[in-house]
């Protein structure tokens, strides 16, 4: 039953003409009351062209929202995020597991940042590339051989000891690693762009050039990942139960996609509690 209700779920999607940007922030947290404060502080890293001898560069660190005065929970201004920009960058925070390891298979490099990470990474720059190793690894489309991954790190451990974290303070973030050269990027140089909504943000490599996200690439990237979180579960030869095209299918199990959680306890027709 659980995957009869599933592929309900699912064709809504193929059939229903939803651009990318739709998708996505269906398919993410993005607009989930749980993520909010993990924009308020984005750090986001460029990271040079294959065979470029430029070094990564870290943006100024960014709050992608603002506090909502009118809102007032416990004497303190409620954090509303910027969602368009936050469509650009889609992440799932897994429901079970421990949140602090890297889990399932990320589309794009955009990693949620825990207050122990965050933490972690003003002590060293090889806490930050112990970080990244493990997500990076689950990272499709990444050519690790040719990341500069030690730069990278040191780049992100000099953003964060800018960061002013008290003692009883818990902070969360998000790390954003901007990929702009070859086909498949999922972002791209914009020199004024029409949707300024959308910005990553302004480019250190060329003044005057703002990062935008790629939706259509994007989207498609998060297909991918999540095909191969389910293939790790199970893969054959077959028709896919949801779209009805034959090929390699995978099992609905994925670690970090929401819709197909088994632990997912969402009311289905037939789901019971």
């Amino acid at each position: 039953m659980i995957i009869e209700d599933l592929i309900r779920l699912g064709r809504p999607l193929l059939d229903g003409g939803m651009d990318a940007r739709e998708i996505l922030e269906l398919i993410s947290d993005v607009k989930d009351e749980k993520v909010k404060n993990f924009f308020r502080h984005v750090f986001v890293v460029e990271i040079p062209p294959e065979g470029s001898h430029d070094e990564p560069v870290a943006l100024p660190m960014q709050v992608w929202g603002e506090e909502e005065r009118t809102t007032v929970q416990k004497g303190k201004a409620d954090f509303k995020p910027d969602t368009k920009r936050a469509l650009g960058a889609p992440f799932v925070l897994p429901t079970g597991g421990n949140p602090l390891h890297p889990q399932g298979m990320y589309g794009v490099p955009v990693y949620p940042c825990w207050d122990r990470h965050l933490r972690d990474f003003q002590k060293g720059a090889d806490d930050v590339r112990k970080f990244l190793e493990g997500r990076l690894a689950r990272t499709t489309g990444l050519n690790l051989e040719n990341l500069p991954l030690v730069n990278i790190a040191k780049v992100i451990h000099d953003q964060s000891c800018q960061l002013q974290i008290g003692q009883r303070v818990k902070v969360l973030g998000l790390l954003i690693l901007v990929q702009c050269d070859g086909e498949l990027a999922p972002y791209e140089y914009v020199f004024r762009p029409a949707e300024i909504s959308y910005i990553i943000g302004e480019s250190q490599y060329y003044p005057g050039k703002s990062i935008l996200p790629r939706f259509d690439r994007i989207l498609e990237a998060v297909w991918t990942a999540k095909f191969e979180e389910g293939a790790s579960i199970g893969k054959k030869v077959g028709t896919c139960s949801i779209c009805g095209k034959g090929g390699d299918v995978v099992s609905s199990y994925c670690k970090a996609w929401p819709w197909a959680l088994p632990e997912w306890n969402c009311p289905l027709p037939h789901g019971g509690k």
